[in-house]
């Protein structure tokens, strides 16, 4: 949705924007950009998909494990096998010869790609906080003493001796699974291309820029480079009026409106029944309140839990950001998606974080960091933490002033995000390539880079 929304900024200033879309995720139909034009590349097996749902029960504490992460490494490169197999079909991106291709930061095959499709210049757009496989390979700092890994830790910035080491132990897990991904998509292009074809972390060193759909207000202070670009909430839609179906349901409950949703990612049916019982529960033990859960299509078991629960509404699709911004609207209940955090800090609601896999426990730990909202890890979630932190968010006037403070520094600060990112996209096509950008550090090899030799 976010790369769609960028396009359609691109388009508006009058830029020819052909918008790629290989089906990562053969459910998701949705384009994301209304106005660019649309290449889908269908038929590819729901490797990632799969891998998602091989978690199981997302509310396993036990789940998030270094085979899991493995597990969508090979989820991951099957698909950029199955893309490179199919180049006869992508081959009309090479004879566009394009001025400027923005790539998905999230693995390490789209960057891959620069390098046979030969643009005049590319940059990474990262669809969430910062990660990893953007930071080594364009020569961004990590330092694992006080920033928090990004996948699977609810470590926040001031750590203990403790904290550090464990933190320091995922860094050094992240990096070699990082570099082990970047070996296998090596071996793919040189099978699939060239024998001789560079290495995708030397490809990436090479982006131009690196636009990040993160706000410096909402994240973790940390270390930048001059070619790391905040755009983050670009092209996010002024709220919208509900339509009177949802404008009925947050009429309902005499105190407002608690959301609750989990993104299109988490199969909620999948989700251990006895967990969503208590967090239903802890539900009724707010009669004031009205909550409006988003459920997959077709969970019959977890409405069957609230039937008798008359405060709880369960639906298959809700206009998130608009709810968001509805002023009944008290409190959001998440799994701490990063767009969603993202919207939730826009929109100024409190929001309670239950993570499930990635990025979701770094971006509730920053959610607390700021003080809008509190994380609920798995090892505790039971009726009794979902009701205590109900209580906290709801009652304590702390979080709503903090998330309201947080949405005026967002929308006032000097750039903004939609001009931030034309202005440098703009100024990019102008001059076709930066590497005065280009950092020493990020044509290093990992030895070299920590002084190791």
């Amino acid at each position: 949705m976010q790369t769609g929304r960028l396009a359609d900024i691109l388009v508006k200033d009058g830029h020819n924007v052909t918008f790629f879309i290989p089906e990562l995720v053969s459910i998701n139909k949705m384009n994301g950009t209304k106005l660019a034009k649309v290449i889908r590349m269908e038929g590819f097996t729901d490797a990632f998909l799969n891998s998602m749902r091989s978690y199981g029960n997302l509310f396993d504490p036990n789940i998030n494990t270094i085979s899991a992460r493995i597990r969508t490494i090979e989820a991951q490169v099957k698909f950029c096998k199955e893309l490179l197999q199919r180049k006869n079909e992508i081959e009309i991106f090479k004879n566009e010869k394009y001025d400027l291709i923005l790539t998905n930061g999230l693995d390490l095959c789209d960057v891959g790609l620069m390098h046979w499709l030969k643009p005049k210049t590319f940059a990474w757009l990262v669809t969430g906080p910062l990660h990893d496989t953007v930071m080594y390979p364009s020569g961004i700092p990590s330092f694992p003493s006080y920033l928090p890994t990004l996948e699977d830790t609810l470590l926040g910035t001031e750590m203990s001796f403790f904290g550090r080491a464990e933190n320091l132990w995922n860094w050094i897990v992240q990096t070699v699974l990082h570099q082990y991904t970047a070996f296998r998509m090596n071996r793919l292009f040189r099978y699939y291309i060239d024998p001789k074809y560079p290495s995708v972390y030397d490809i990436g060193a090479e982006s131009s820029l690196v636009f990040i759909n993160d706000d410096e207000f909402l994240d973790f202070a940390r270390p930048i480079l001059h070619k790391t670009i905040y755009i983050g909430g670009a092209g996010l839609k002024k709220p919208k009026p509900l339509n009177m179906y949802f404008e009925n349901i947050m009429q309902k409950g005499t105190q407002g409106v608690v959301l609750v949703s989990f993104g299109t990612a988490v199969y909620t049916p999948a989700l251990c029944p006895k967990k969503k019982r208590e967090i239903i529960n802890a539900f009724s033990q707010f009669p004031g309140y009205h909550f409006l859960m988003r459920v997959s299509p077709d969970d019959n078991e977890t409405i069957a839990l609230g039937n008798e629960i008359p405060n709880v509404q369960f639906v298959e699709w809700l206009p998130q950001s608009d709810i968001l911004a509805h002023p009944n609207c008290k409190a959001f209940i998440s799994h701490g998606g990063f767009n969603s955090v993202l919207e939730t800090a826009m929109r100024g609601v409190p929001v309670i974080v239950l993570p499930m896999f990635f990025d979701h426990f770094r971006n509730g730990k920053m959610i607390e960091h700021r003080n809008v909202g509190l994380v609920i890890p798995k090892t505790i979630l039971n009726q009794e933490s979902i009701e205590n932190s109900l209580k906290e968010v709801l009652y304590n006037p702390k979080y709503k002033h903090a998330a309201e403070r947080l949405q005026k520094l967002m929308e006032t600060k000097p750039n903004q995000p939609d001009e931030t990112f034309l202005k440098w996209t703009n100024f990019l096509l102008q001059h076709e390539n930066l590497p005065d950008l280009i950092p020493v550090g990020a044509r290093m090899n990992i030895i070299s880079y920590l002084s190791l030799d």
